[in-house]
């Protein structure tokens, strides 16, 4: 059984497509295939049903995805005992709410990437509500959101309010000037 193939199932199980999986993976769509045919293989069972579109996982499939992600998990430990014990390894699967990407987390990401070498940064896009259920599903690690104000998050995740967001709506001049709006 090779890692690779399992990293592979998961994505695909979290990404829910074999397609966005290949470019989520930089992979092209029949190397993924292959991967999964592979770990099918070395399980003895199918883990998607692809005969519905798009392809979901079969009941193998749900029990597999959870023990895969705990192999990659204990992979990662397995690699961290060559580093130093004090430095931070493994994979940390973030998700970041569509306007925080550009806004608020180049910067730190570009300091976490050069501060732990030993640590992967997988993150994902996606709309806050997604995200959420990503992190409950235990698909991501954490997440930064966007939620109104007052808003209480759903039993199963811990969060922190971090700040609040300024929203505004902006139009042009040229489009003020010709409704007269005022």
């Amino acid at each position: 059984m090779d890692i690779e193939d399992v990293r592979t199932f998961v994505v695909v199980a979290e990404a829910g497509s074999v397609s966005r999986a290949a470019a989520e993976l930089h992979l092209t769509q029949p190397a993924v295939t292959r991967r999964l045919q592979r770990l099918e293989g070395a399980v003895g069972a199918p883990l998607l049903d692809r005969r519905r579109r798009p392809a979901s996982l079969t009941p193998v499939g749900r029990d597999a995805l959870e023990r895969c992600r705990r192999l990659l998990c204990m992979a990662g430990e397995l690699r961290a005992l060559a580093v130093d014990p004090k430095v931070p390894a493994g994979e940390a699967r973030i998700g970041v709410a569509h306007a925080l990407t550009e806004l608020a987390f180049s910067q730190p990401v570009d300091e976490v990437r050069r501060a732990f070498p030993g640590v992967a940064l997988r993150l994902r896009t996606g709309w806050s509500r997604e995200l959420l259920e990503r992190v409950r599903a235990g698909a991501l690690h954490a997440a930064a959101i966007l939620l109104p104000v007052g808003e209480a998050l759903p039993s199963g995740v811990l969060g922190e309010a971090v700040g609040r967001e300024r929203l505004a709506v902006v139009a042009g001049r040229s489009l003020v000037r010709s409704c007269r709006c005022r």
